[in-house]
């Protein structure tokens, strides 16, 4: 079992991956900062708020990287990449915890992730937010192209808003 502070600093649990039992990750230290957090509060149309909170943490993946505690990791570099991805193919449903706080119902953010994929070790930013995906589709060119103008633009001809 994953345990933060010994031997990893973030664990994410979904359903789908390892059983539904907690996968420990290494961070990257920024001083002592490991998980980066924004806050932002939306209006609705009916006039209440909606909180939109979103993480970051930049995951170490390599053979020789080091426990919080010193000692070595047990994963191995290819396994801490599968189970990174495995999270966000989940895309939905992801508790992101750390020595703070435990979040849950976490949604993947995007639809990739960033990467630094280096000789001995890699580095992948994990994106998740508390809302639904913040990216769409890209757009159906059918679509888009019977929304195409196909008349002049005028004020006589023309709905404006």
């Amino acid at each position: 079992m994953a345990s933060i502070g010994v031997d990893c600093d973030i664990t994410l649990t979904h359903p789908a991956v390892n059983g539904g039992a907690p996968v420990g990750f290494v961070a990257k230290r920024r001083g002592n900062r490991l998980v980066m957090v924004k806050r932002q509060a939306y209006m609705t149309p009916d006039g209440t708020y909606s909180d939109r909170i979103w993480f970051w943490v930049t995951v170490v993946c390599s053979d020789d990287i080091r426990n919080p505690d010193g000692s070595k990791h047990a994963a191995t570099r290819s396994q801490i990449y599968s189970n990174l991805l495995a999270f966000l193919a989940a895309r939905t449903g992801i508790t992101l915890t750390c020595g703070t706080a435990v979040w849950n119902d976490l949604y993947a953010t995007l639809t990739t992730t960033q990467e630094y994929l280096g000789q001995d070790s890699d580095e992948l930013i994990l994106s998740l937010n508390n809302g639904a995906m913040t990216q769409t589709a890209p757009i159906d060119h059918d679509r888009f192209a019977n929304s195409l103008w196909d008349g002049p633009l005028t004020w006589e001809t023309s709905y404006w808003r």
